[in-house]
């Protein structure tokens, strides 16, 4: 079954794309835009068919219409073979891997499933869970601040197979394989073939991202599969496509912004004298064809900007404008945003500027077992196959930074194209907490692999080894920490929500989103703020069940005495207590 809908979703996925490229790219090109470029009509046929109230799955005429263009062009498929063949075994390996995971584990996760069920609605992009309270509660179930295009691709995938964890991985698992083309593509258009060839294994078998995001509904390899198609185009100077792919990548995750201020900052800077001579002369004409890009970007991010001045009145409304000044994760549950004078007064002092952004920063792109994921150095490491995998990763990869920064002080001309690479790792410092976006390291370990792996790899006997070993401890690290999935957790509480709170009426829990997930009630994040503002929103929200468990009262300050003294204790189950509000 699972073959056969990574089958449908590479046929459905693929070929619009492809057929509707024309010659001005060759086949190899086609085959690593064509996913891109598939989305980007269903996408738009979507929103369209949004306007006049048509359900999204009539975007699949897209798919009939694209085989108009065989009467114009004959279509070849001229793709290596090699390419392929490591295409098809990552793609095959990745969808069965997902057996091995039941159920989301992360927050993001269970964010992104339900934003995306919500495309099946009339009404878009909303939440049945409070995920910032930043803009206030009127509006506080809207994906206010995360752009669209990865949910509305997996909520078109719904549309016609129906909302599952198991087809949400799959649509996944072909982002995060598709990244492997573009990696192939500026790997040889920088070197030669077996560069790119070479690139692709090694990203597959040492990067140990690549295959963990196999297992979360995450939008991070879609964010990386465009950012990667996007730099490819940069090296080929094609600013139209350029632009289509820097706006799709925009509409994904606003990180991308990073890649192309630094990107657009190094071409203004080598074409400055240029620049100024167009500006000086008046040329109306250059203007006018360095203006196309700017009216694609625009054109294609416009939906999105309009939904905003719609719901928000500002075209360009985001809550993650204040992500920088928090200090830790739970600001992102304050009710108010974090304040510049407030991050100013934390990371000013010595102490907690050291533990935020030095430690942070290099903890991050530390392997296991000293990385954050730990927060200390874990024994268990020396025979848990997950934290060996991770380890090794890490002793294979991350030398290699040192060497690109080495020749990016030594031979600047030629390494500034992943001046970028430099802006993300300054974003690990605008950030008042550890903000380990994975996406960082698969673009890093795909350069940096795509540029020096032909350079370690000596001996054709040694690659194999090395290979084989990374794929095997990835493959067993997976199914030993993913297997231990059983069962649902927390089944009993869950019935009990279901049988006993009606679909309309919200609870309050610090695992709302989870709650969602599994039982379909919405309901309010417990916002992380005094017991006596907490007590405050349940009683001026819309709130009527309040759940209490051992992660609320870990996390959050409530008093359970004065809880029992308000509300009414309806039930226990296990740790977890439950309270009728009104």
């Amino acid at each position: 079954m699972v073959i056969l809908q990574i089958v449908i979703l590479l046929i459905l996925f693929f070929l619009p794309g492809y057929l509707v490229l024309g010659k001005k790219f060759q086949d190899e090109e086609k085959f690593g835009l064509a996913f891109a470029f598939s989305i980007l009509m269903y996408a738009g046929t979507a929103v369209m068919l949004h306007l006049f109230k048509i359900p999204i799955i009539w975007a699949v005429g897209v798919f009939p219409l694209s085989f108009i263009t065989i009467f114009f062009r004959k279509p070849t498929f001229n793709i290596p073979w090699k390419l392929l063949l490591i295409f098809g075994i990552t793609l095959l390996t990745k969808a069965i891997l997902c057996e091995v995971s039941k159920f989301p584990t992360i927050g993001d996760s269970y964010s992104h499933f339900l934003a995306s069920m919500s495309f099946l609605t009339p009404n878009w992009t909303v939440l049945p869970f409070t995920e910032s309270y930043w803009q206030g509660i009127d509006k506080a179930f809207y994906m206010q601040y995360r752009p669209p295009l990865f949910n509305l691709t997996l909520g078109f995938v719904f549309s016609i197979f129906g909302p599952s964890f198991e087809i949400a991985k799959l649509v996944v698992v072909l982002f995060t394989t598709s990244i492997l083309i573009p990696v192939y593509l500026v790997a040889k258009r920088l070197y030669d073939e077996k560069c790119a060839v070479y690139s692709t294994i090694l990203l597959v078998t040492i990067s140990s991202f690549f295959l963990s995001l196999t297992f979360e509904v995450f939008v991070y390899p879609a964010n990386v599969y465009f950012g990667f198609c996007f730099f490819y185009l940069y090296l080929k100077k094609d600013w139209n496509y350029v632009a289509i792919l820097s706006a799709l990548a925009y509409l994904t995750h606003p990180s991308c912004v990073i890649l192309f201020l630094s990107l657009i900052l190094f071409e203004f800077v080598k074409n400055r004298k240029i620049i100024f001579t167009v500006i000086k002369n008046r040329n109306i004409q250059i203007k006018v064809k360095y203006l196309y890009p700017i009216v694609i970007f625009i054109l294609l991010v416009s939906p999105w900007l309009i939904r905003n001045y719609m719901v928000f009145g500002n075209p360009l409304h985001t809550t993650g404008k204040y992500a920088p000044f928090g200090t830790k994760y739970e600001d992102l549950c304050i009710l108010s945003p974090p304040t510049l004078d407030r991050y100013l007064d934390f990371i000013l002092i010595p102490k907690n500027f050291i533990q935020s952004k030095l430690g942070s920063v290099f903890l991050t792109f530390l392997p296991r077992p000293y990385s954050v994921t730990f927060s200390t150095w874990d024994i268990r490491a020396l025979w848990d196959p997950v934290k060996i995998n991770w380890a090794l990763a890490g002793f294979f990869t991350y030398p290699l930074l040192i060497v690109i920064i080495y020749f990016l002080i030594r031979r600047p001309t030629e390494m500034i194209p992943f001046l970028f690479y430099i802006g993300m790792l300054i974003s690990f410092f605008l950030m008042g907490y550890r903000a380990g976006y994975m996406q960082t390291f698969i673009l890093s370990h795909c350069v940096l692999l795509g540029i020096w792996g032909i350079n370690i790899v000596k001996n054709s006997r040694i690659f194999i080894c090395i290979i084989g070993i990374m794929l095997i401890l990835q493959c067993v690290g997976i199914i030993y920490d993913r297997g231990k999935q059983k069962e649902i957790p927390d089944y009993e509480l869950y019935s009990w929500i279901k049988n006993n709170v009606p679909v309309d009426e919200k609870i309050m829990n610090c695992d709302a989103h989870t709650i969602a997930y599994f039982t379909g009630r919405s309901g309010f994040i417990t916002p992380y703020e005094d017991r006596a503002i907490i007590l405050h929103c349940l009683e001026n929200w819309d709130v009527h069940y309040l759940i209490v468990g051992p992660t609320d009262l870990r996390l959050r300050d409530i008093d359970i005495k004065e809880v029992e003294k308000r509300y009414k204790f309806l039930t226990q189950i296990q740790e977890t207590r439950i309270y009728k509000v009104r």
